[in-house]
């Protein structure tokens, strides 16, 4: 399994936006894969936040996290954010999406970023849990469901 930039394989954009839209769609209910591939092309960077890193095995996509400046307009301090941490359904529970969140981690660190790193879970999320002890040992902010994952 290898850690590459989306920005470098856009060959894997339109899963990537299909995969995205099926977890995520509800949070935005007249989006389309379309609109959602639009904005995953705007937010693949090349080693810079905001960023998309996939993980893939012989030609497969496996996953994919992202790094965006902010996610929330409410928390906009806490920079960057780990968001988009999918991995496909039928390779869960196999270490990627701790992998993922590991390379978020470092690609953090070599940036200019300092700091802290942060997430959430959407209510639905279902992929609560696919990076194991990287969300369950998190301190979870109040009833925010935010997770600080890594200071650097």
């Amino acid at each position: 399994m290898e850690f590459i930039y989306l920005a470098d394989h856009l060959e894997f954009l339109p899963t990537l936006a299909e995969w995205h839209h099926g977890e995520w769609g509800y949070i935005r209910p007249h989006d389309t894969a379309e609109a959602r591939e639009k904005r995953l092309r705007a937010e693949c960077g090349h080693a810079e936040i905001p960023t998309t890193i996939i993980a893939v095995d012989k030609g497969e996509l496996l996953g994919s996290v992202m790094l965006l400046e902010e996610d929330m307009d409410t928390h906009k301090q806490l920079s960057p954010w780990l968001a988009s941490l999918f991995v496909a359904s039928q390779r869960r529970r196999q270490g990627i999406g701790a992998a993922l969140v590991q390379r978020a981690i470092e690609e953090a660190k070599s940036s200019a970023w300092s700091g802290s790193i942060s997430t959430r879970r959407a209510k639905n999320d279902s992929t609560a849990g696919l990076a194991g002890p990287c969300w369950s040992e998190q301190s979870t902010r109040a009833n925010q469901r935010l997770s600080w994952l890594s200071t650097f």
